[in-house]
């Protein structure tokens, strides 16, 4: 289990999370397209588009509050190159790079299996990174605290590896006898009711929405995608829709 610091290589300081993250994904990728049901439909698919995905997702992450500042930026053009990313363009980030990947699983071969393969690469990278990553929330009394320091406080990386542990075992065990399409809607419906869940145990700052905070309401949106996703698959593959 690692702390979320920044480590050294060569000339470059980068986050262990990202590290991480990146890794993870990679490898995710990899196994579940060798695993696939369909793997002669979504061989080199999503792997393919991977680099680009990340890189769509750095950019607008790191340039997107350009986009708001655009008088300062043309006086001074040079502050391009210290400017760091916002909550909001994480959020511009995301919804990029989702948008991306949308039109090319749309586009591919084989839509629901590739789905499916985003879906599996995309658990498995958030287990193995809260398995590998300390997420520390608010403090605590309960035994099963994690001690760090004076306090004790709520793991949220492990109560989301715990949930998230049993939806990882079905799907491998089953998914070669699952109809394609299935293990995203019930994958990103899983997922989000965890991390909504987990949230409640964080330390929120910012305004609330409706009583949420932003984390919880991308968790609760994710949920709810994959409940919608699910019923546009039955209904696409009963012929209704």
């Amino acid at each position: 289990m690692f702390d979320p610091i920044i480590i050294s290589i060569g000339p470059l300081f980068l986050p262990l999370p990202l590290i991480v993250a990146v890794c993870s994904l990679f490898f995710s990728v990899w196994l579940a397209e060798k695993l696939s049901p369909e793997h002669k439909h979504v061989r080199r698919t999503v792997s393919e588009w991977l680099p680009t995905a990340i890189l769509i997702a750095l950019l607008v992450y790191k340039f997107a509050p350009a986009l708001f500042d655009l008088k300062e930026v043309w006086r001074n053009p040079a502050m391009l190159l210290y400017m760091s990313g916002t909550d909001t363009s994480v959020l511009l980030a995301s919804f990029l790079t989702i948008s991306w990947l949308t039109w090319k699983t749309v586009k591919s071969p084989s839509p629901w299996a590739t789905a499916d393969v985003i879906a599996v690469s995309a658990l498995l990278t958030v287990f193995v990174y809260n398995v590998l990553i300390k997420d520390l929330g608010e403090t605590t009394s309960v035994w099963w605290g994690w001690n760090s320091g004076e306090y004790r406080y709520h793991p949220l990386h492990v109560y989301r590896a715990v949930l998230l542990l049993p939806l990882l075992v079905w799907v491998f065990c089953k998914w070669k006898r699952l109809q394609s399409g299935r293990v995203f809607g019930l994958g990103a419906l899983v997922t989000g009711i965890v991390y909504t869940l987990a949230s409640f145990a964080d330390y929120q700052t910012g305004r609330l929405v409706f009583g949420l905070a932003t984390g919880q309401w991308i968790g609760v949106s994710l949920a709810i995608k994959g409940w919608i996703f699910s019923v546009i698959r039955d209904r696409k593959k009963s012929g209704t829709g």
